[in-house]
């Protein structure tokens, strides 16, 4: 099994701060494997407070897309350059 083919298999809806004051919540999950009902996967998750988009400072941002063969497959780069159409159009010029 490839790390990548676990993402989906845990929850994500993690319960983050209730206000600024708490940076951050940690959420632990252990589940059993799929493919061994002898060992257990755990999960350790962390989710930092919500900053209300009006709110949000301004940031630089970077992102490093790997456009290797791996990736040449529909749902992968192509999905991929659709989440980004869809970021781009979320940024201000600024």
């Amino acid at each position: 099994v490839r790390v990548e083919e676990m993402i989906n298999y845990f929850p994500y809806d993690w319960k983050g701060p209730d206000s600024a004051s708490t940076p951050f919540n940690s959420t632990v999950s252990v589940m059993p494997t799929p493919w061994n009902a002898h060992t257990k996967l755990m999960h350790v998750a962390i989710k930092g407070f919500d900053i209300k988009p009006t709110e949000q400072p301004k940031a630089n941002l970077v992102f490093l897309i790997d456009v290797s063969g791996s990736m040449d497959e529909p749902d992968k780069l192509p999905l991929l350059k659709s989440a980004f159409r869809l970021l781009v159009g979320k940024l201000k010029a600024d």
